[in-house]
């Protein structure tokens, strides 16, 4: 039940040291995981192409999950716990539980390490580019089961994988929007950019850390977590290979004069790499260069899935535009005669930037390709603040460029080196809406009329200053714009207004990088929906109708046998389960069925049960006994495993908690609790069946025959008419007089239907036991060998005829008694114990004297009875006849 997460560093030791940084797995349900030391990658996971998403049902633990439309709230969004290559626990950014494998349903349960919660994530579906679109999520326990999404009940399962669409999953990154997000491009559904999402997270500190970290081949997220300078880092080995995240811790997330690029500065590689997200990181360039000019911080040659989200971009420099020509974004192709222009022809597609802050520069950021091809170059640039900015705020060419909700201002109330803002150049296609600009009155937009494709402009404001008050801007649109919605959904904010809810606003409260989770907010949060003046819908994905079955029992539980005594003993400790703790000594329980397939578990005097205290759902809740109120905290379900063991699972946590001993400690007094079921030997249980023995004057006997042993008892005083069954109303006939008085057992007659032993008796004196048996048997049972069978019989109300054998048993002697040996055309035999008393000795009185003589010969000639008849039969063949009378006057003549 212990937490252990994996996360590795090449400074591991010492960020731990310091105090910097939480381990991932360390999470433990603080909503969005706000208190990691960076911030964790958030997702939704989308079912096939709906416009559905794996949502919290509720809250609460052990609750299943359900599906619906994006709703921005916490019960949408996941992270991942990195357990090793490929396997992974899907944690909730509500609760900090994560999914579990209940029975064959998806369940929200605190992290236990259990096989049930580990899930490889694997790609089953490229998009029309080949990136990977749609997963499978199947279990690591069992790779055949896979989540299922189940329209009827509006639930995910874990069902065998058989490639349905219900059984794939988008991994769509929490506030990734635009080109870079699941959109459709061309008619065709694109898959979105996840970066290191399913690598292991390393945190780095210094330059070659960095460096070596970003060229890995492995999927990664790679923190930052101290101040970095790169500028004496050779710019020819500061590549970013495939599929990483670069994120900034929340203490120190600075990157100054680096020169990071994505494709080999020599042209080495097939091509440049693809699916990178950047977040959280403050970009510096400090240096000039012998020329003047600072660096380029952030190269991309035709790269493919980049998302640049919640960064702050700043030169500590004065800006010259002759001199000073870095840039803090460059997204082309190289030029054809570079070193690395071979990647010429591969031109950039699906860029988001969004939150991001630029600060101070002249030549800011740019878009382009170095060849003619229009097709390519899908982008979206939204909630970025533009700072002091004067020129390429952007810049787009030779693409489709949707530019909306950005911010433009300028430091001081002035920008004495402003020029153009937004670009659109060469082959451009410009949709620009809702954009802010101060300071810039002339040079908002600016279209190549000759050369740009198309640049429209709608809601956009203006003003002199910071201090003035905006317009709406003037401009006249160029061509026709091409459709966003066709390509995915987006909201759009008020340029300006009076409420405090305009792009302004948004832009100064959430753009740029931060110190904390709580600071770091998207537009599409739910308590971010006041900014919202319009939401643009697309029907990019595809809707579905969800149904209102019931979800179902989440575990099939046993039937238990509620007539009996149990005890309920451990497997891991072998201990017993006792009063909330385990014990070494047996504690007898009974069951009391309820509805569901769920019981409560009751003392053996049927007192008091056993509760989970305070109805709690929480794991290490302890379970004791209490007086019956009726609570569901005293339902629990037995079920069963497949080497005859049983977890205990509790009503309370929709069966995803069950009994255990806590640590799953082996020693005696160690509490038992609730926990949420993890499949080790602390949380089974054997169940063993204890029948009280029935107690006698001469004998007890133990019923095994647990079908029928409630109509089982040990009677005194045989006589004529007494009962011969529990279960029917058939009584005795005349008595053989060495029987009558005897004490006897009153068996079940559907007894004769059971194979096995049925009745084990101990003798509390030395005895004659007899067994009557139908003499309709037509072979004697086996457990009758080495008995004597005696000449007399017996009969009952329904004219069966018994015959009678005997054996003598000592004081303190067990006797198993077997089966009927026969079921069709006979009753049940039938039991009897006579007391072994001194020969002769028919009067009782201790002495063998001639008053038994007298006593005897009387009963032979009916003129009186016996007071102790076994001591009569001194042939001991059974029968009390003139032999036994002969026999006993030898005997007194000896004396």
């Amino acid at each position: 039940m212990n937490q252990h997460k994996r996360i590795t560093s090449v400074l591991l030791a010492a960020a731990m040291t310091a105090g910097l940084f939480v381990q991932p797995g360390t999470l433990s349900g603080t909503a969005e995981a706000a208190d990691a030391s960076y911030p964790v990658q958030e997702f939704r996971m989308g079912v096939s192409d709906t416009d559905r998403n794996i949502n919290l049902h509720s809250g609460e633990t052990g609750d299943y999950l359900s599906t619906q439309t994006q709703n921005g709230t916490a019960a949408e969004k996941w992270y991942l716990h990195y357990v090793s290559a490929g396997v992974y626990e899907i944690v909730s950014a509500q609760t900090g539980c994560i999914i579990t494998n209940e029975n064959g349903l998806a369940v929200m349960s605190p992290d236990t390490d259990g096989a049930n919660q580990r899930w490889k994530i694997v790609p089953i579906e490229q998009d029309f580019e080949g990136y990977d679109l749609y997963y499978k999520i199947v279990s690591n326990a069992d790779n055949g089961a896979a989540l299922t999404f189940r329209d009827g009940s509006n639930s995910i399962g874990v069902e065998s994988y058989t490639g349905a669409d219900a059984q794939k999953f988008r991994l769509d990154l929490n506030g990734l929007e635009g080109f870079a997000a699941v959109s459709k491009v061309n008619g065709k559904l694109k898959a979105g950019t996840i970066g290191g999402l399913l690598g292991e997270t390393v945190i780095v500190k210094t330059a070659a850390d960095l460096v070596s970290a970003l060229d890995s081949t492995e999927p990664k997220t790679v923190v930052i977590g101290a101040d970095i300078d790169l500028g004496s880092q050779d710019k020819t080995k500061q590549r970013i290979r495939d599929d990483k995240t670069i994120v900034g811790s929340f203490d120190s997330n600075t990157i100054y004069d680096s020169q990071l690029r994505n494709d080999d500065f020599y042209g080495a590689d097939d091509r440049p790499s693809q699916n990178i997200v950047i977040r959280n990181v403050n970009w510096v360039a400090r240096t000039l260069n012998n020329n003047g000019s600072g660096v380029i911080l952030l190269q991309f040659y035709g790269v493919r899935n980049l998302w640049l989200d919640h960064n702050s971009f700043s030169a500590t420099f004065g800006q010259n535009k002759d001199n000073e020509v870095g840039k803090f974004v460059w997204i082309n192709t190289p030029a054809a005669n570079w070193s690395d222009g071979k990647y010429n022809g591969y031109n950039p597609d699906y860029i988001t930037a969004s939150y991001n802050y630029f600060k101070n520069r002249y030549w800011t950021f740019a878009f382009g390709s170095q060849n003619k091809d229009t097709s390519r170059l899908h982008t979206t640039l939204m909630y970025n603040k533009w700072e002091q900015c004067s020129r390429r705020c952007p810049q787009y060419s030779n693409g489709y460029d949707h530019n909306y909700n950005n911010y433009h201002t300028v430091t001081d109330g002035s920008n004495s080196n402003k020029s153009s803002q937004v670009i659109g150049g060469e082959g451009s296609r410009v949709v620009n809406e809702n954009c802010r600009f101060e300071g810039y009155a002339g040079n908002e937009l600016d279209p190549d009329r000759n050369s740009a494709i198309s640049f429209t402009e709608s809601g956009s404001y203006t003003s002199d200053s910071p201090s003035g008050t905006p317009s709406a801007v003037s401009f006249k649109n160029l061509g026709s714009a091409w459709t966003v919605t066709d390509c995915y959904s987006y909201s759009l904010i008020a340029a300006y207004n009076t409420k405090g809810t305009d792009v302004k606003a948004f832009c100064n409260a959430y753009s740029g990088c931060f110190s904390s989770s709580q600071q770091i907010k998207y537009i599409t949060d739910s308590d971010m929906s006041s900014f919202v003046e319009k939401a643009c819908k697309s029907g990019f994905l595809r809707s579905v109708n969800v149904g209102n079955d019931p979800v179902g029992s989440l575990k099939t539980g046993a039937e238990m046998d509620t007539a009996h005594s149990f005890v309920i003993r451990n497997t891991g400790s072998q201990l017993y389960l006792s009063d909330g703790i385990q014990t070494a000594e047996e504690t007898l329980f009974r069951f009391q069925t309820d509805q569901d397939g769920y019981y409560r578990i009751f003392d053996a005097e049927l007192k008091s049960c056993l509760w989970v205290t305070d109805n709690s759902k929480d794991n290490a809740a302890i379970v004791r006994l209490h007086t019956y109120t009726g609570d569901e905290g005293e339902l629990f379900k037995f079920v069963e495993q497949a080497d005859g063991t049983y977890t205990i699972v509790s009503k309370l946590t929709r069966d995803a908690s069950c009994l255990g001993v806590a640590a799953g400690s082996l020693e005696t007094g160690a509490q038992v609790v609730q926990w949420s079921c993890d499949e080790t030997p602390s949380q089974s249980w054997e169940v063993s069946i204890r029948i009280q023995p029935l107690t006698g004057v001469l004998m007890d006997a133990a019923v095994l025959d647990t079908a029928y042993d409630s109509s089982w008892s040990l009677e005194q005083a045989l006589q004529t008419g007494s009962l011969v069954y529990g279960d029917r109303d058939v009584t005795y006939g005349e008595i053989p007089a060495t029987l009558q008085g005897a004490e006897y057992l009153r068996p079940a007659c559907d007894s004769k239907n059971i194979q096995g032993d049925l009745v084990q008796i101990t003798a509390k004196a030395d005895l004659v036991l007899y067994a009557a048996l139908d003499t309709r048997v037509e072979q004697l049972p086996q457990w009758l060998e080495g008995w004597t069978k005696t000449e007399q019989v017996l009969d009952n109300s329904k004219q069966v005829i018994y015959a009678l054998c005997c054996r003598t048993v000592q004081t303190g002697e067990t006797v198993t008694l077997g089966s009927n040996g026969q079921v069709q055309g006979c009753v049940q035999y039938t039991v009897f114990a006579v007391q072994q008393g001194l020969s002769g000795d028919v009067n009782g009185d201790g002495q063998c004297t001639a008053a038994d003589a007298v006593m005897l010969q009387k009963f032979l000639i009916r003129a009186g009875g016996l007071t102790n008849p076994t001591a009569a039969d001194l042939s001991g063949d059974s029968v009390i006849n003139g032999m036994d009378l002969v026999l006993l006057k030898r005997q007194l003549l000896v004396k």
